[in-house]
């Protein structure tokens, strides 16, 4: 394993989006104050889905990464509650349950690739 403080920026940043998802979905589940919750869901909706995605394959340069993560998110949201308003079966909690269970899982993926060391190819 690598020493953490030698991690790249995008790994941070994957800890702190896996960090703050699991922080939001407790608020969720606990139904705690607006006041927190409606901050982290911002944050979430613009940003996690998008950046989840990219987690495990995408860019490295932190720029780009930035950007097309916000322009997925809110692409992956607006279509998914716009599916769930036209089939009739919105519910908030669980469009955002589903994206949270995926973000999660992508980005634990994500971490885990950059903590190890890539593998060791061998004689054919």
């Amino acid at each position: 394993m690598r020493d953490l403080l030698d991690l790249p920026k995008v790994a941070w940043i994957d800890a702190i989006a896996l960090l703050g998802t699991m922080l939001l979905t407790f608020e969720v589940v606990v139904d705690g104050p607006a006041q927190t919750r409606l901050p982290l869901a911002l944050l979430f909706v613009t940003f996690v889905p998008g950046w989840s995605l990219l987690a495990p394959s995408g860019p490295k340069d932190l720029l780009a990464r930035t950007a097309l993560s916000i322009g997925l998110s809110l692409s992956i949201c607006g279509l998914l509650a716009t599916i769930l308003v036209w089939a009739r079966i919105w519910h908030p909690q669980v469009l955002f349950g589903a994206i949270a269970a995926v973000s999660i899982v992508l980005l634990a993926i994500g971490i885990v690739r950059q903590v190890l060391p890539p593998p060791v190819k061998g004689p054919a």
